[in-house]
């Protein structure tokens, strides 16, 4: 790492712990490309903030802070030349006006890019997390996609840390969506569950049954994951589970602080999409 923008002192903290760095919080906005340039990166990713999707679609309508967050990341293209780019963001991002500054860039430069539509679970990560990742080259050409392969069981991924975590409850509201659920077939309570805490629909729970991948581990802290074993015992999920069902390995740095450590994994890549689809862009022939 030589180069990281962020503005939540906790994150930044976080980031420091665990790559053995000493950056400052700051806004991406007052970043000069210069600065970047200067260290020569092999990389320069970037996940823009977009408060808004539907306002986004115009620059006039879009939050002057999303406009801004892109407008940064488009200089850096146009100033620094960065030989690698990549963009990750939920899907909804690519229909934006804020990704069009991004792309008027790299095309501007003479990049050559595609957009990547993908669920990590493809890749087989023990979490379905479906993203757009941008893949940009400023000389050559772009890898080609790694084979899909069988989604990761999220159970298999988190077994020895169950017994250990600790006990929890789940709230009525959640309960009885996965109580919908078992008795529409969708979920079995025989086998163990793992509920996001969130919703996935009106009447649907974020859960999935052990020998799946589990639904998307989100950035709030207001959602809670919790495991329902089938003998009724009910585990919260440890910030180590979060971070494995991430694709991260035991010896990567995490927050001790369950809301902390979602904050941060949930807003993270997850690692199989890392190894599998921005990786082979820096051991590409050059």
């Amino acid at each position: 790492s030589v180069h990281a923008v962020e503005h939540d002192p906790k994150v930044v903290e976080q980031y420091n712990k665990a790559h053995g760095t000493s950056y400052k919080p700051r806004s991406i906005v007052d970043v000069d490309p210069a600065e970047i340039a200067a260290e020569s990166p092999d990389v320069y990713h970037a996940s823009p903030v977009c408060k808004n999707f539907s306002k986004a679609k115009r620059l006039r309508t879009a939050d002057k802070g999303d406009v801004a967050s892109a407008e940064a990341v488009s200089r850096v293209i146009r100033e620094a030349e960065p030989p690698v780019v990549t963009v990750e963001n939920v899907p909804a991002y690519k229909d934006t006006a804020l990704f069009s500054l991004i792309t008027d860039a790299l095309d501007a430069k003479g990049y050559t890019w595609d957009v990547v539509e993908h669920d990590a679970a493809d890749y087989g990560a023990p979490q379905s997390r479906k993203r757009m990742l941008l893949r940009a080259v400023r000389e050559g050409s772009l890898p080609p996609l790694p084979p899909k392969v069988a989604p990761g069981d999220w159970y298999t991924a988190v077994e020895d840390l169950i017994a250990d975590a600790p006990e929890s409850t789940i709230p009525p509201w959640e309960r009885n969506r996965i109580a919908g659920m078992v008795k529409r077939g969708t979920l079995d309570i025989a086998k163990p569950i793992l509920t996001m805490g969130g919703s996935a629909g009106s009447g649907v729970a974020a859960a999935a049954n052990a020998g799946s991948p589990s639904k998307t581990l989100k950035a709030t802290p207001k959602e809670v994951p919790r495991i329902l074993m089938p003998d009724g015992t009910v585990k919260r999920v440890t910030p180590r589970m979060m971070a494995r069902l991430m694709g991260l390995p035991d010896t990567f740095a995490i927050p001790d602080h369950h809301g902390l450590a979602k904050t941060v994994l949930g807003n993270g890549i997850s690692g199989e999409v890392t190894r599998g689809l921005i990786q082979p862009l820096v051991d590409r022939p050059t």
